[in-house]
């Protein structure tokens, strides 16, 4: 009897149990299985991110009618670590002391700060308050970056008012928070990180629940272009360090060389001025275009340097004086690069907003007035319902009014004027403040327009930050003591 042939199969083809052959998976099942295989390792990233993913400027969402919130005790980085509620503030007690004069203060950037709690308005307010009133006073900054007014009252109802304060302040920025007013699904950053609002689309709102997407969508453009700008400015003041380090080793060794110490005091002067301009922001600027001020800081800097070496015993106390000269306004030119944004074209970024600086249709497409009408409107109504929460709280409801850098200095006003062209001719600076102040005197708000005062102060010493639009240590200082002025009146005087 013959043998019969094995039959032979494919090695990779799939048995069963018994050895029979199973069937070859259908298109179907094949795409199934492979998109499990896919996902298998999606979902285990995402459970690592869900657990490891912590963004340097952390944010946490709020169902109860606010976008977000800071995270308490977040170090946001140069001096700003936030409080154990989450704002620029010291810790405070939320029941209000016994004979206490209590104010608080919401509002966006501008009163959050971009500088330490040290200086922001509400703490230099607290300051000047507290030598001009008999009782004790606090002052709480609620404040949070891009926030609108609309947030700014949900802040007031969920955490000012039940601080019990006497006063509650609204510091409104005519900047953007009329737009912001007006807003619906609008991509923000705030802090180098992209956030969207609880009004987000509910499809937005489902991809941001995963922290994969967060991840990524994070990854603002702003910041980034912010960081390769300072890394631009980092590499010349690293330059200029070493140039510093090499003119401070020759007059040490100059000692008594008068020849010598008048040659390398031109080389301090030199420096000096760069260290000086880069401060005031004012490199590929014509000297000849530059305000009052500016000359003479940079004056100032260059006859620092000259009398440091002029009124030194020897090259080695020449030295030391140059150095602590120069080292001096590096660290303020240092300071000033810390909080450039996108450096001198940021300007261009406010052109975003120039529709609040014209009356009626005169700039802008339809939509985009459409948008400020529609936000000047909801202004109104926000700030009468605020009224009414403070008034049911027997808490006087106020509003500061803050300028914008367009309207107050001098250079940034001339070079919003060349990015208008033609529309430049219509426009009309005091417009937000004549209709902010025209809102509050028909809800019967005490209102103060700091724009007057601002203009005036900015002639003699620079108020806001360049390159970032937002008031400086001085300029807070300027609006806290103007808000004070205000206030004692009515709170009452010390002695």
């Amino acid at each position: 009897m013959t043998d019969q042939p094995s039959e032979q199969r494919p090695s990779g083809e799939p048995t069963g149990a018994g050895g029979e052959a199973r069937p070859p998976l259908s298109a179907g099942k094949r795409i199934v299985f492979t998109l499990i295989a896919m996902l298998i390792p999606l979902g285990l990233a995402e459970i690592a991110a869900q657990i490891l993913y912590r963004p340097p400027y952390i944010y946490i969402d709020n169902a109860d009618g606010l976008d977000f919130r800071l995270v308490p005790g977040a170090d946001l980085g140069d001096g700003i670590v936030l409080n154990d509620r989450g704002f620029n503030d010291r810790d405070w007690p939320i029941e209000k002391p016994a004979g206490t004069m209590r104010i608080v203060c919401v509002g966006d950037s501008f009163t959050f700060g971009v500088t330490p709690r040290d200086e922001t308005i509400p703490t230099v307010l607290g300051e000047v308050l507290g030598e001009r009133i008999a009782r004790p006073v606090e002052v709480h900054n609620l404040g949070v970056s891009a926030y609108g007014t609309d947030q700014q009252a949900v802040m007031l109802e969920r955490e000012g008012l039940p601080r019990d304060p006497d006063v509650a302040i609204v510091f409104f920025y005519v900047g953007n928070d009329v737009r912001d007013n007006a807003r619906r699904n609008d991509r923000r950053a705030v802090h180098g990180k992209l956030v969207r609002g609880s009004r987000a689309h509910w499809r937005r709102r489902l991809l941001r629940s995963f922290a994969l997407y967060r991840f990524f969508d994070d990854r603002d453009k702003v910041a980034k272009e912010s960081r390769a700008f300072q890394a631009g400015l980092a590499k010349v003041a690293e330059g200029r360090a070493l140039a510093r380090a090499g003119l401070v080793a020759e007059l040490r060794g100059a000692g008594d060389d008068e020849a010598k110490r008048r040659d390398l005091t031109g080389r301090a002067v030199v420096m000096a001025r760069a260290a000086a301009v880069e401060a005031e922001l004012l490199e590929g600027i014509d000297p000849a275009l530059w305000l009052d001020r500016e000359r003479a800081v940079v004056d100032a800097a260059i006859e620092g340097a000259e009398r440091a070496v002029a009124e030194a015993a020897d090259g080695a106390a020449a030295a030391d004086a140059v150095e602590a000269h120069i080292a001096a306004l590096e660290a303020t030119a240092e300071a000033e690069r810390r909080k450039t944004i996108l450096g001198p074209t940021w300007i261009g970024i406010h052109r975003r907003f120039a529709p609040t600086y014209f009356r009626g249709s005169a700039y802008g497409d339809a939509d985009d007035r459409e948008k400020f009408e529609t936000g000047w409107a909801e202004t109104e109504r926000i700030l009468g319902e605020a009224k009414a929460a403070c008034v049911a709280k027997g808490t006087e409801l106020r509003v500061v009014i803050l300028p914008s850098e367009v309207q107050v200095d001098e250079r940034a006003t001339r070079i919003f004027r060349e990015l208008l062209g033609d529309a430049a001719s219509e426009l009309q600076l005091d417009e937000p403040q004549r209709r902010a102040t025209e809102i509050c005197q028909r809800l019967g708000l005490a209102s103060l327009d700091v724009l007057p005062l601002c203009r005036l102060r900015d002639r003699e010493e620079r108020l806001f930050h360049h390159s970032n639009a937002h008031l400086n240590a001085r300029g807070n200082r300027i609006v806290a003591e103007a808000v004070a002025a205000w206030l004692v009146p009515e709170l009452g005087a010390g002695d």
